[in-house]
């Protein structure tokens, strides 16, 4: 999000404020109360209309599309957060990447964003032999493309 909205010179505190929350996950332990606050803010993702003053600072021809990538960012980090894993990060991720790619922005790295732990992170998994973990992931990668295809063919994946 973060990286669109600079490639289109779309600057505003609300963008800010929920790109800071969005990356200060990672120090919650309450994430309940993460989430509240993060419905509270001016521009939440959450199909909340835009501030007038953001949208305002938006080109009229990529505010559905800001929109989309803001409701994207916010939703890769809440559609799993009180249940089992799933697909459905991978998927919404795919589409952001798929926006930026489309608009020909370079993808962004978690380098690009200041972020302090101040917890510890998870512990690493036994690595896999090299030519194992390959397989894994090309397996794994083919099967997710598949679904996200069949997926993204319904607006918004929905019927």
């Amino acid at each position: 999000m973060k990286s669109y909205c600079n490639a289109f010179d779309i600057h505003d505190n609300s963008i800010d404020e929920l790109v800071d929350h969005l990356l200060a996950m990672v120090n919650y332990e309450n994430l309940a109360q993460w989430e509240t606050i993060g419905a509270q803010l001016t521009l939440n993702g959450r199909g909340n209309p835009l501030p007038v003053t953001l949208e305002q600072k938006i080109p009229k021809d990529r505010v559905q599309e800001f929109s989309e990538i803001v409701m994207l960012a916010v939703d890769v980090g809440l559609c799993d957060m009180y249940s089992a894993g799933t697909k459905w990060p991978y998927l919404i991720l795919r589409k952001c990447i798929d926006i930026l790619e489309k608009n020909e922005i370079a993808l962004p790295t978690l380098c690009d964003h200041e972020v302090e732990r101040t917890q510890p992170s998870l512990p690493i998994p036994t690595k896999l032999k090299a030519n194992e973990r390959r397989q894994n992931k090309r397996k794994h990668r083919q099967q997710l493309e598949s679904e996200y295809n069949s997926f993204w063919q319904k607006p918004y994946g929905f019927e």
